[in-house]
């Protein structure tokens, strides 16, 4: 791995990533059908990183963070072998020696600023997630009752989500207590499959709060 970095006063960033070679290799040897099989599969691991910070000022700040991440299957999921449920007589598992490794992409954008005279502060927070090649499971339904999930690859998921918070401080009488506000949002783009069938399933979450902090002195 390797990474760059410039460091200046009012701003900074740095960029670099690591790089990892995996080899797997699983043998199934089938007594029933005295057909053995050996599978051979090799990752290139990648995880590249970006972060950028600049100073507005000593009390207000924007920040940008990337990273990329892989996950490789396991050897069970790329095993070419139908394995029955123990605990279900009609579920059964099977590999798939063609998948491919997951990629995801992570970005977050953070800005804050705080007025050290008024109290006054506000908090900005955004995430985006993607996957490329996710790794879900395919059901496929029987026409004798029974079930098969298998391992298969599918794109266009992703997540993203906002936290804001706003401080606004009291004055008069109840200088030093202040009023906040905080509102969430979150939405997710997931995928199932169903008989080979992709389904998209899409939920998104709103929240609103607001508080008041009391600081009366010598009383409460």
């Amino acid at each position: 791995g390797a990474n760059f970095r410039l460091q200046n006063t009012k701003y900074n960033f740095q960029i670099g990533g690591n790089m990892q070679v995996a080899d797997q290799k699983s043998r199934s040897i089938r007594a029933s059908t005295a057909k053995d099989s050996t599978y051979k599969q090799q990752f290139v691991n990648f995880s590249p990183t970006a972060n950028f910070t600049y100073n507005f000022s000593r009390s207000k700040t924007l920040r940008f963070n990337y990273n990329g991440r892989t996950n490789q299957p396991s050897i069970t999921q790329l095993q070419d072998v139908i394995m029955p449920d123990e605990t279900n007589s009609l579920l059964f598992y099977s590999g798939n020696p063609d998948l491919k490794q997951e990629f995801s992409h992570n970005v977050r954008l953070n800005y804050n600023t705080f007025n050290a005279a008024t109290f006054r502060y506000l908090s900005v927070n955004m995430n985006f997630s993607s996957t490329q090649n996710k790794i879900i499971n395919n059901i496929q339904f029987n026409n004798d009752g029974t079930q098969i999930y298998k391992p298969i690859n599918a794109d266009g998921v992703y997540n993203a989500s906002s936290f804001i918070t706003l401080g606004m401080p009291l004055r008069g009488k109840l200088k030093g207590s202040s009023l906040n506000f905080d509102n969430r949002i979150a939405y997710n783009h997931d995928a199932s499959y169903l008989n080979s069938k992709a389904n998209f399933t899409d939920i998104l979450l709103i929240s609103q709060s607001a508080g008041v902090n009391f600081d009366i002195k010598q009383k409460l």
